[in-house]
């Protein structure tokens, strides 16, 4: 049997991850994976973004809904250090830095 390259050691060890919900280590492989020029590696790692975006995306909105306001900040501050340019998150993170500080000032 041939031995696997580097390139689809990482990609497989990603894969593994992210079964596992590793997501950071996961996105690790797949960048070891993309430095290798492993066909596929650029489009697992835009997918893998993908999802962290959308997982930030759904932490933030379930802290906004429990009115957890520092929880729903730390969300989508999560989102914007993924897609800086998301003007979604930038608009509902500063709903949500409004509405704290209206809420520490009823303190």
């Amino acid at each position: 049997m041939a031995e696997l390259s580097p390139g689809e050691k990482a990609m497989r060890a990603g894969d593994a991850h992210e079964r596992a919900g590793r997501m950071d280590k996961a996105l690790e492989e797949f960048r070891r994976a993309e430095a290798a020029d492993h066909p596929g590696a650029a489009a697992r790692i835009e997918a893998l973004r993908k999802k962290q975006i959308a997982r930030a995306t759904l932490n933030a909105r379930t802290a906004f809904a429990k009115q957890d306001l520092a929880g729903a900040i730390r969300g989508w501050d999560t989102v914007l250090q993924l897609d800086p340019d998301n003007e979604l998150a930038k608009l509902e993170r500063q709903k949500a830095v409004t509405l704290k500080a209206k809420a520490d000032q009823l303190k």
